[in-house]
């Protein structure tokens, strides 16, 4: 009764993702199939309507619920199985988050196999946060403490900070901070949607 008592999932958890993942369709379908989707921003208050307008604004929660959760659920992992399973399972589970980013979820937003665009947003975000947890972990919690509570509340002073050049210092400061693209490739672009920065925490 106790091992099937701690293999239960929590069904409130699995309930928010589901509504999360709703929510996020519904805006995703309108990239597609909306016929202004391009053409201005749905928050525009002096181009949109209220049923746009509130079905965009809304996703701006989705985000951060989902990196919310992706932390619950490796607290539990952390209660159930120790440290070190732990970070065993947030490298990999990681790992494999950012491999789907770059190959499923690019043909999915583009249907481009040729990878025209490389796309780097909110599941590569979380994966690449997930790696980093997996060292985070091992800190004293003051630590972990610390540098969250430096990240969320420090976050926008480092706004003014840019790099401009086209190398891989800019490349790993944009995987950090700074969002943009890179034309490293011919004919295709590296696109940072999500810096890890403040996710990570």
């Amino acid at each position: 009764m106790e091992t099937i008592q701690q293999n239960r999932r929590i069904e409130s958890i699995d309930l928010l993702r589901g509504i999360v993942i709703v929510i996020m369709t519904l805006d995703h379908v309108r990239d597609f199939f909306h016929a202004d989707a391009y053409l201005f921003d749905p928050t525009d208050l002096s181009k949109t309507n209220p049923l746009l307008f509130l079905t965009r604004i809304i996703t701006h929660y989705c985000a951060p619920i989902f990196i919310f959760l992706a932390g619950t659920s490796a607290y539990q992992v952390g209660q159930k199985k120790g440290l070190s399973e732990l970070s065993n399972y947030l490298l990999k589970r990681g790992i494999w988050l950012i491999i789907l980013e770059l190959t499923v979820m690019n043909i999915a937003w583009f249907f481009n196999p040729n990878f025209g665009i490389i796309s780097f947003q909110v599941i590569g975000a979380i994966g690449l946060s997930m790696v980093l947890l997996s060292a985070i972990v091992y800190l004293p919690m003051p630590w972990i403490i610390g540098g969250s509570l430096l990240m969320i509340f420090g976050h926008n002073l480092l706004d003014g900070v840019t790099i401009k050049e086209d190398n891989f210092l800019a490349f790993i400061w944009s995987l950090i901070h700074q969002q943009r693209m890179f034309n490293w490739i011919p004919d295709h672009v590296i696109y940072i949607g999500y810096p890890v920065v403040p996710w990570v925490v």
